[in-house]
């Protein structure tokens, strides 16, 4: 059965689906919020909001406790106060399964993020244009990247 979370006048909405939580993001009112949803018991969780930058990707660890935004922050899905912010800038955001990792795009280029440090293990070259979407494999030994220049590239993770 279909369920209506909310309804609103949004611009960009930006939607992560986790195992038992949704998570949307969307400007309003020159801010962003981000408005992270039960799945189970159809009601709003918690929300935020963040002035002046607009993100390109949300996403959830695999445990459902972290959101990760593209612009690096890393806020706790409970309380919804900001973990830190690993001072990246990115389209696209996603976590290993094993919440160890964290892998983003900057345009073309993938990063790979050590998250308990924040250190750069690794970075991946090979798009042509604009990175629109990765995933992890469930046993983390890979990730998938997809862009705009119309290839999908899988990548070996090795931390």
């Amino acid at each position: 059965a279909e369920k209506t979370m909310r309804e609103s006048n949004l611009h960009g909405s930006i939607l992560h689906v986790g195992k038992d939580m949704l998570a949307s993001a969307f400007a309003q009112d020159g801010n962003i919020e981000v408005q992270l949803w039960s799945l189970f018991e159809n009601k709003m969780i918690n929300s935020f909001r963040e002035k002046d930058y607009f993100y390109y990707s949300v996403n959830l660890s695999s445990d459902s406790q972290i959101l990760a935004t593209s612009n690096g922050s890393l806020w706790d899905v409970k309380s919804g106060q900001l973990i830190r912010n690993l001072n990246v800038t990115g389209n696209v955001i996603a976590f290993s399964q094993d919440n160890n990792l964290i892998a983003y795009s900057n345009n073309n280029e993938i990063q790979l993020l050590d998250l308990q440090n924040g250190k750069i293990l690794n970075t991946m070259h090979g798009h042509k244009d604009l990175i629109s979407t990765l995933a992890f494999s469930a046993n983390g030994r890979w990730l998938a990247s997809g862009s705009r220049d119309g290839t999908i590239r899988l990548w070996g993770v090795t931390p």
